[in-house]
């Protein structure tokens, strides 16, 4: 039976149906992006997506980082998720990998909704990472992270202002701004989130994500 994106509520849980049911309202309709009041408290993901994650993890011990999307097809029916996540280089993702992702996914029919990568670190996210979500040029709609120890997602809200010109502030430029700002990653990763109204959630593996900013 198809979903009905449309009647999702805004409960202080979502169930993973209901995750799933708003990233695909997102691609058929951009315009329902929620207020920034209006995520929930909680996400709790599938078994398959904890699994998915719990492997990116593993394999990032060797200090290569992972990547992935999550993507659905025309009739926004379902959700995507890439089998594996690709190995990237010592401690970052190279751009060339990027590029070759998202032309595998236009290759396949494939809008992509979600963006899925890996710290070697004990770090959440960085400067360099929110800059894809401020970025207007096709804005990501929820990016997903794994470290150590933790899992992460992150969302723009209504109120986010998707304004940021790679040609005119480029994503060096945003990441040396902000590290001018705090006195660590997390607390510039913050400080993002409330300059420009991202929702993040964090939860350890297995476990539910809880929201962490207010």
């Amino acid at each position: 039976m198809k979903e009905k994106a449309e009647s999702l509520q805004q409960p202080k849980t979502w169930n993973y149906e209901q995750y799933k049911a708003y990233l695909l309202l997102l691609s058929r309709k951009p315009e329902a992006i929620l207020d920034y009041n209006q995520f929930p408290k909680t996400i709790q993901l599938s078994k398959d997506w904890h699994s998915f994650l719990n492997q990116t993890r593993s394999e990032t011990k060797d200090d290569h980082e992972r990547y992935a999307i999550a993507g659905c097809k025309p009739d926004f029916y379902a959700l995507y998720l890439s089998s594996k996540a690709t190995k990237g280089n010592p401690h970052e993702v190279p751009a060339k990998i990027l590029s070759n992702e998202e032309e595998k996914a236009i290759n396949n029919n494939i809008e992509i909704i979600e963006i899925i990568h890996s710290h070697s670190t004990p770090y959440g996210f960085s400067s360099k990472d929110l800059y894809f979500l401020l970025t207007f040029v096709q804005p990501v709609k929820v990016m997903c992270l794994v470290n150590h120890n933790n899992n992460f997602l992150a969302f723009p809200s209504k109120e986010t202002e998707q304004t940021r010109d790679p040609k005119i502030l480029s994503q060096d430029k945003f990441a040396e701004f902000w590290k001018k700002q705090a006195s660590n990653t997390h607390d510039a990763a913050i400080k993002i989130a409330q300059r420009h109204k991202l929702v993040f959630y964090s939860g350890e593996p297995n476990k539910d994500l809880k929201r962490i900013t207010t």
